[in-house]
């Protein structure tokens, strides 16, 4: 079979075009989906208690734990790029707007207020047609990122277990500095 120029020109055109394409593909939109879901289950709080929580949870592998402090109070975030794994999985770069970060301590919960950008990756695992995120320590680096509502709310929680009345203002304190950010 003969090739005229035109056929064989456009052939080779579509190739190489595909091939370029290959290293710049986006995530598919349930992969963006799913990192999505699970940043906003971390805005409400998810991440700060192990109780009733599952939803979260269930957008994971289970092939490490989490960091659990600092907590990060955050202002906004945003997936700012994505990039597809050869094996099918994915990689995102969140970019969360901090206040401040929770702390523990001899003394107990600080704050302290350190208005910032940061840069995160997420990465997510696929396999059997099913991606999860992916919570191995040499991946997720993440800590919780609650937004100020869901930080108040916590903090409720807290001052309510409080056993002595130092303990309770202390979190009344907190409470009142993360009421106060806007």
């Amino acid at each position: 079979m003969q090739m005229n120029r035109f056929t064989t020109y456009t052939l080779l055109m579509m190739l190489l075009f595909g091939l370029s394409r290959v290293g710049t593909a986006q995530c598919a939109s349930d992969q963006r989906d799913k990192a999505k879901k699970f940043l906003d289950l971390d805005f409400e709080g998810y991440r700060l208690g192990s109780l009733g929580h599952n939803d979260i949870w269930e957008l994971t592998d289970e092939n490490g734990d989490p960091p659990g402090m600092p907590i990060v109070v955050t202002k906004s975030y945003k997936i700012s790029s994505e990039s597809l794994l050869p094996d099918g999985g994915c990689i995102f770069t969140i970019r969360f707007d901090d206040y401040g970060v929770f702390t523990e301590s001899s003394e107990g919960l600080e704050y302290k207020t350190s208005q910032s950008n940061e840069d995160v990756l997420i990465q997510l695992n696929c396999k059997g047609g099913k991606c999860l995120i992916n919570l191995d320590l040499d991946h997720f680096k993440s800590p919780p990122h609650p937004g100020r509502n869901a930080v108040e709310h916590w903090l409720e929680g807290l001052e309510k277990i409080q056993k002595t009345p130092d303990d309770v203002n202390r979190i009344k304190a907190l409470r009142s500095r993360i009421s106060a950010l806007r």
